[in-house]
């Protein structure tokens, strides 16, 4: 009889926890037990198992079970279980099971296949945390970059750090390993930090109470301003009183404490405005703190009241006619005044957009507009307003603008035209300045000896003039169709305006070729062709024969 030895066909370790199995790494708090169970499948004989911690023989308790395999009676599978109380050393160890068989040798290269392993992860809590960059009663200055850091060593996890600065979190670098986790804040310290309290907790899921360590910062600091109280303004030869403070240092002398930290102190000082003071006095206040040697002043500057000139308007005479469309550019001018004038522009009592601008000691507001009909007669005026003066002071111009009319308009009379009676053609422009000048044209002609009457009336639109102009025609049958212009003209504008009147007028039928000749041929048929002009359309035509034979079909 032959015996054959038949390799393991696999290897599986499997971790229960709680009734829950994990192959490949178990996570379990410490002192809890964990059930390691290895199975060896398919060998023939029964295959040993052998378990190993970080690749070192581990001796185990109790002994394998060897079960039939299953699907084929001939091989076996191996069953061994290991119970394991995890501690603080198992974190990050790695326990195997080694499947021992008669058919494998280290040369066949089946090592990996025939070893399964698990990797323990044991949770315990992380260590106090503590602080360094900073000690107690240490004192930092204002620009001094501060380095905190909080160290928490241990811990699986390891703890989470957070810092925080009066209660509210900070920006941090946190680092975590598995022998420690840090979180480092770094800052500048400016005067906020008097006092503040820089706390780092520590927390973690396995220890459910956080933990803390805190420092309390304590910070010299230059004053943080330095505040001058003066009349804002003021006229030369007026005494001035003021007061000066500085807030928030470590005061030597007299002085009340901050809300927030450090000293405010104070001093008076009574001034004169010189009489040849210029467009502004200072007063200035100097403030050192002997803790930070670099001092501090606060200046307040009195303006001295001077009253400007009147506004004058540049860039238009009263004498001047400008051109609908034209663009103008108007200058408000004001000379002096201390502070400067606020100048602005109004068309009645509604403001208009323009734009200020400063030569020297001059103040300008510009007002650019593009003219137009409704700009004639219209007043414009620059305010100005000053401080040094109790009320405004203003310049007005009021514009003149020529216009051309909008359009022509022809009316005739009667209506309807007829031919054997006069007609008249009225010609009416709207309003324009000056009047405009119509003349009436057909066939590219002038037509002045048919014009009976021309009359300009003024009307209030705008200050324009109406113009008219009545022509008067014999009218015949020939008018019908006839076309007529009316042009306006204006000398103060360039171009000219037209509009055309197309005549209908009614008339009778009239054939153009009042005699036709043709020569008939006896027993042929004869075509004959009259066309009749007519206001309105013929609608039917009536052949009859000159000798009074009746009518021809």
């Amino acid at each position: 009889m032959i015996f054959f030895s038949v390799k393991p066909q696999s290897v599986r370790l499997r971790a229960f926890v709680d009734g829950v199995a994990t192959y490949d790494e178990v996570q379990v708090p410490r002192g809890e037990s964990v059930t390691l169970t290895c199975d060896v499948t398919g060998a023939r004989p029964a295959a040993g198992i052998e378990w190993q911690r970080n690749g070192r023989h581990l001796e185990a308790d109790g002994s394998a079970a060897v079960l039939a395999a299953v699907g084929d009676a001939r091989r076996l599978d191996t069953r061994s279980s290991l119970t394991v109380d995890a501690g603080r050393a198992d974190d990050g160890a790695g326990y195997s099971c080694v499947a021992r068989h008669p058919a494998l040798r280290p040369a066949d290269g089946h090592r990996e296949r025939f070893n399964a392993s698990i990797t323990f992860s044991v949770l315990y809590p992380p260590g106090p945390p503590s602080i360094s960059g900073y000690s107690a009663g240490e004192i930092l200055r204002t620009g001094e970059q501060r380095t905190l850091t909080c160290s928490s060593e241990g811990g699986n996890p390891p703890a989470r750090l957070v810092w925080t600065r009066n209660g509210r979190a900070v920006g941090q670098v946190y680092r975590a390993g598995r022998r420690a986790a840090t979180a480092a804040h770094t800052f500048i310290a400016d005067p906020t930090d008097l006092g503040a309290v820089y706390r780092c907790t520590a927390s973690s899921k396995v220890y459910p109470e956080p933990m803390a360590a805190q420092v309390e910062i304590d910070v010299y600091f230059a004053p943080k301003r330095v505040s001058v109280t003066a009349p804002a303004s003021a006229q030369s030869g007026d005494v001035i009183h003021n007061n000066m403070f500085n807030d928030r240092w470590e005061a030597t002398w007299a002085a009340h404490p901050a809300p927030d930290g450090g000293w405010i102190s104070s001093s008076n000082v009574t001034a004169l405005v010189p009489a040849d003071a210029d467009q502004q006095f200072p007063l200035r206040c100097f403030a050192q703190n002997p803790a930070v040697p670099q001092p501090r002043d606060g200046t307040a500057l009195v303006t001295v009241l001077q009253a400007p000139q009147p506004p004058t308007i540049l860039g238009y005479a009263p004498d001047e006619v400008l051109q609908a469309g034209e663009r103008v550019t108007l200058s408000c001018l004001v000379r002096g005044g201390n502070p400067r004038p606020r100048l602005s522009w109004l068309s009645g009592a509604r403001p208009l957009e323009s734009r200020q601008q400063q030569a020297g000691r001059d103040t300008l507001s510009l007002l650019t507009l593009t003219v137009s009909a409704e700009d004639n007669g219209r007043r414009l005026t620059c305010r100005s307003r000053s401080d040094a003066a109790d009320r405004p002071s203003d310049a007005s111009a009021t514009l003149r603008v020529s216009f051309p009319p909008s359009r022509l308009d022809i009316s005739v009379s009667p209506s309807p035209l007829r031919a054997g009676q006069p007609g008249e053609l009225t010609c009416e422009s709207r309003p324009s300045l000056p009047a405009a000048r119509l003349s009436w044209w057909s066939g590219g002609r002038p037509v002045t000896e048919r014009v009976i009457r021309e009359d300009t009336v003024p009307t209030g639109q705008h200050g324009g003039f109406v113009s008219r102009s009545v022509l008067r025609m014999s009218l015949s049958w020939t008018d019908d169709g006839a076309e007529l212009v009316c042009k306006a003209e204006m000398p103060a504008l360039t171009g000219t305006l037209q509009t055309v009147r197309k005549l209908h007028v009614q008339h009778a039928p009239v054939f153009e070729r009042p005699q036709l000749n043709a020569t008939a041929v006896r027993g042929q048929p004869l075509s004959l062709n009259l066309t009749a002009r007519a206001n309105p359309p013929v609608r039917d035509y009536v052949w009859s024969r000159a000798d009074g034979a009746g009518r021809v079909s």
